[in-house]
């Protein structure tokens, strides 16, 4: 099945794919009027739409049937400090979109390698997983700049809550999780986290966490941490 995307709220019955998505349709995989393609809007709605009217600048199609999907029961956030290599982000951002994270929190840690994101790189690349893998809702993506402000990022009431950090034999996460909660985890960067961050997160009922014995990548542990979230 070939996806697209559209933000751009439904008008009547009418929606329009622009940009990228317009010439992916039109040019790339050479969309003629009249055929029928599926649209999602990252809200949890598919379209089945018909292409009505291609135009140089838009694609202009007619919605045909609507599918709405239920919010997720639970909430699986990660909070990640960004990797060194922007590509190894990247490649987390996408492969955490297609397994199901619901947020990703970036997180200026006291020892990340400080730079500037871009967000709008990383939307996109939410958006081609979101596509790829027919999943009907995007992650929300978040940019802190330092740990102590995840508490204002996301209402963490009634949260299972994880740090992974190195100083400590921790009882393994598969021990403590349980799917059937809001979960969120704090992924550190290279260095991991300080002493102080450690105490803050132990001070705000995060609990430690094993994730085996193996030293893993930033971006591993983060996807490692959220296949274990849905897995018990």
């Amino acid at each position: 099945m070939e996806y697209y995307y559209s933000d751009i709220p439904v008008s009547g019955n009418k929606i329009i794919l622009l940009e990228e998505e317009h010439t992916h349709c039109s040019r790339v995989k050479r969309h003629k009027q009249g055929d029928v393609i599926f649209i999602l809007d990252g809200k949890g709605t598919q379209f089945d739409a018909e292409i009505s009217e291609i135009r140089r600048n838009e694609t202009i199609l007619t919605v045909l049937e609507k599918t709405v999907e239920n919010p997720f029961k639970t909430e699986k956030i990660i909070a990640i400090s960004p990797t060194k290599n922007p590509s190894r982000l990247e490649w987390f951002v996408e492969k955490a979109t297609e397994i199901g994270a619901t947020s990703i929190i970036f997180v200026q840690c006291e020892r990340t390698d400080k730079k500037t994101l871009k967000a709008d790189r990383l939307k996109k690349i939410t958006v081609s997983a979101l596509k790829q893998c027919g999943r009907k809702f995007l992650p929300n993506l978040h940019f802190i700049s330092s740990l102590q402000e995840v508490n204002h990022c996301i209402r963490l009431k009634d949260f299972q809550k994880y740090i992974a950090h190195c100083r400590q034999n921790e009882v393994h996460m598969m021990k403590k999780v349980d799917s059937s909660k809001n979960q969120i985890i704090l992924i550190g960067p290279e260095g991991d986290f300080t002493d102080s961050e450690i105490l803050w997160a132990l001070n705000n009922s995060f609990m430690p966490v094993s994730l085996g014995s193996n030293r893993l990548r930033t971006e591993t542990a983060g996807l490692y941490a959220l296949v274990c979230m849905g897995l018990n």
